[in-house]
Order: structure tokens, then C-alpha cells, then sequence
């Protein structure tokens, strides 16, 4: 039984990696339609997926990728928790790929929500 376990364990591992890669991939490509599809499935959970070995790169692919409005809707998301972002493994580099991805008076804000 506990064999079995191990196996689904690894299994729903596998493919949550798979799945997120293959999201990075198709995010750079994707139409405006696709984009907007796959961001609305995943805004409710975007500050867990910023903090997430995998899940973060589909939210930095998106500051990169993504229209003006998902950005400024993702820099909402990290308001109030830019200090444990920026000092969380993965968090960190979500911060950091805002910064470079907003524009400059998003910037101001996101350092201002940082320093309260």
C-alpha cells in the first residue's frame, strides 16, 4: 500500500511539473484569448503559485507575457506581502520580475507597499 502511495505521490508530482512548464511554454505564443483564459484561472491563486517551486514561473512568464492590466492585476496581488515575497525563495524572484515588468509608476507603489 504504501508503494502505491509513492507512486501517486510521484505521478501527481510529475505531471503538476509537466503542467507547469508546458504553460510557461505556450504563455509566450499564446493569443490574447489563451492568455486571458488560463490568467483567469489562475489569479485566485496567484500569491500561492508566487510562492511555489513551479507555480511561480507561470506568474513570472506572466509579468513578462502578459497585457498591461494582468500585470497591474498581479502587482495588486503582491500588495501587502512584497517584505515576505521578497525574503521567500521563490517570492523573491516574483518581486523582482514585477519590477522589471511594470511600468514605472507601478514601480513606486509596489516599493512604497515594501516599505509599509
Amino acid at each position: 500500500m504504501a508503494m502505491l502511495n509513492t507512486a501517486q505521490v510521484f505521478i501527481g508530482w510529475f505531471l503538476a511539473v509537466f503542467l507547469y512548464r508546458f504553460i510557461q511554454q505556450k504563455l509566450e505564443r499564446a493569443s490574447p484569448s489563451e492568455k486571458a483564459m488560463v490568467f483567469n484561472e489562475i489569479l485566485s491563486a496567484a500569491y500561492s503559485l508566487m510562492t511555489d517551486v513551479f507555480g511561480n514561473y507561470v506568474i513570472q512568464k506572466f509579468f513578462e507575457f502578459g497585457t498591461s492590466e494582468q500585470k497591474q492585476m498581479l502587482a495588486q496581488r503582491i500588495r501587502g506581502h512584497v517584505m515576505p515575497l521578497s525574503l521567500q525563495m521563490y517570492g523573491c524572484r516574483i518581486v523582482q520580475k514585477a519590477l522589471e515588468s511594470i511600468p514605472s509608476e507601478m514601480q513606486v507603489l509596489l516599493s512604497r507597499w515594501f516599505l509599509s
